[in-house]
């Protein structure tokens, strides 16, 4: 008889129903026994969204929690820490657990409204040593737990760990989840300097000289910088993508994916996953996306799974406020490339329109990852992955002018209906070009083009500026699959609108003389479209002619 699988807990990450369900569960406990190895008193992790932080400390709840110790403890049965010696802490502590993913809103009332609601609801939840409080005590509990006009809340999480401790006579863990959900949502809708006032405050307050604290675990995606919200919190140790420890703790490394393939009869096509869902480096290590991962268990399809999990408006802003440089920079990532910029280990919003942020921003996001350290804060940064890569293209085809256009415009050029192929490039260029990005030297189309044909790397390599015959070719596209056709770019800039017909000449007849399709014929190449594209402002002209090999 067939055994039953476990199920996927898709989109659960609440441990205990994940165990009791009979959930597939890659086991993390060793993050346990990591945590109480490290002393620092307050700890911040940042990971890319949907990297396991929620159901991390979800696991860190159950473990150390005092209420309900014994039925806990259950949980652990066979995990890595069930065997450690650390399995004494188990049920030793109070905990409180506040979650922040959904205090995000478009206006800081909104937002402080939700603030509001999230943490009465958390003092709602322990209510039952409200009956043990002084009186002046219960009156500040009940003022927040009501959501009365003058309840303390930058003091709430504080008073809350010390009725705690006073209550249980130990010391009390606090987790904080998405600390910086409120305000990303504050630096998208404008509001940023209000939220960021209230969570100065609050976080000093819960976290700085709490003589109630045992430790503090926080997990967000950007490390927000000191002086924004932790001023003055000299007890705080960050861990970010590129540290060594906890490095395998969110994510899944190479053997966790194999294992999970191997249980569900998806081994055969672990070469596909590590194109898509791999690919990202934390520390030295490297890590496969885990929503990824579990949605193709689920669906076993390679698709998009975690780029359709957030609508990427920091991403969008961030890179549309860039300037042009970074812009280009981020086209040459497609190839496979890599870009070298200075990271530092947090991000200051105030300065997200800075290209230096916004790369930070990238990195941090998981919208890149670290090919390999340079010096210190200097690191060459590259695309983690397939998936990845997919997002980048339908942002740039969107900044074209949507996809219809440019799948008609890309259609046209695989048919050889270069006048075609050239009309919908003309009407892209005067929707989506601005008179700035308009030059007299090649780049800024260079990089335009560059950028569109990057949309066939499925079935090209994409090359740019490559040496080959007697100079440069500007571009070129190597089929994957010899039989198909490749193609040779030569750019130029015209100098009025009337020479645009003969500069184009002048670029086939440059691809000839330079021998630039040896490239290509080396490769087994046997059919060759050399194009001659030139430019005039936000106009072009394309030539092309078909070579037998």
């Amino acid at each position: 008889m067939k055994k039953k699988k476990k199920g996927l807990a898709i989109g659960n990450s609440d441990f205990k129903e994940i165990i009791q369900e009979n959930g597939y569960y890659v086991d993390k406990t060793k993050f346990i026994e990591d945590l109480l190895e490290d002393l620092s008193k307050v700890k911040l992790f940042t990971r890319p969204r949907r990297f396991g932080k929620t159901l991390n400390l979800s696991m860190l709840k159950y473990f150390f929690d005092v209420r309900n110790a014994d039925e806990n403890r259950k949980l652990f049965e066979n995990l890595y820490i069930s065997k450690s010696e650390y399995i004494e802490n188990q049920g030793q502590n109070p905990v409180i657990l506040i979650s922040l993913r959904n205090a995000e809103a478009e206006n800081w009332e909104d937002s402080f409204f939700n603030i509001k609601n999230l943490i009465s609801s958390l003092y709602d939840n322990f209510e039952y040593i409200s009956s043990n409080l002084k009186k002046r005590d219960l009156v500040e509990f009940e003022n927040i737990w009501l959501k009365k006009d003058n309840a303390d809340w930058e003091n709430s999480l504080k008073n809350l760990s010390r009725y705690l401790y006073e209550y249980y006579g130990k010391k009390v863990i606090i987790l904080i989840d998405e600390y910086d959900t409120p305000m990303t949502s504050a630096w998208n809708e404008g509001y940023y300097e209000k939220a960021r006032r209230f969570f100065k405050s609050f976080y000093s307050n819960t976290l700085k000289d709490n003589e109630y604290l045992q430790f503090a675990v926080v997990t967000g995606i950007l490390r927000v910088a000191k002086e924004g919200i932790f001023s003055g919190l000299n007890n705080l140790k960050t861990y970010t993508v590129l540290n060594n420890k906890y490095a395998e703790s969110f994510g899944l490394i190479e053997t966790e994916v194999k294992n999970a393939l191997e249980y569900y009869g998806l081994e055969q096509n672990i070469e596909k996953v590590r194109k898509w869902y791999n690919g990202y480096k934390f520390g030295n290590i490297q890590i496969y996306n885990p929503w990824s991962i579990i949605n193709y268990l689920d669906e076993k399809e390679i698709n998009v799974y975690w780029i359709n999990t957030s609508d990427n408006r920091l991403i969008h802003s961030a890179i549309e406020n860039a300037d042009k440089d970074l812009f280009d920079e981020l086209k040459d990532l497609f190839n496979n490339g890599t870009t070298e910029q200075m990271v530092m280990a947090s991000s200051n919003m105030d300065r997200l329109k800075d290209p230096q942020e916004v790369w930070q921003l990238l990195l941090f996001g998981g919208y890149l990852t670290v090919e390999e350290k340079i010096a210190m804060n200097e690191y060459a940064l590259k695309l983690p992955n397939y998936e990845v890569k997919t997002f980048f293209k339908d942002m740039f085809v969107q900044n074209l002018g949507g996809f219809s256009r440019f799948r008609e415009m890309i259609k046209a050029f695989k048919n050889f209906d270069f006048d075609r192929f050239e009309e919908l490039l003309n009407e892209i260029f005067l929707v989506s070009m601005s008179y700035h990005d308009t030059s007299k030297t090649e780049k800024p189309y260079h990089t335009f083009i560059l950028g569109m044909m990057l949309y066939l790397d499925n079935e090209y390599t994409v090359l740019s500026n490559n040496e080959t015959g007697y100079g440069r070719n500007d571009l070129a596209l190597n089929p994957i699959n010899k039989r198909d056709v490749g193609y040779i770019f030569e750019f130029k800039v015209s100098k009025t609108e009337e020479s645009l017909e003969k500069r184009a000449e002048e670029a086939l007849s440059q691809i000839e003389n330079k021998k630039y399709p040896v490239l290509l014929k080396e490769c087994g190449v046997k059919e060759i479209v050399n194009i001659g594209m030139v430019f005039f402002g936000k106009r072009v002209k394309v030539k092309y002619k078909v070579v037998k090999n």
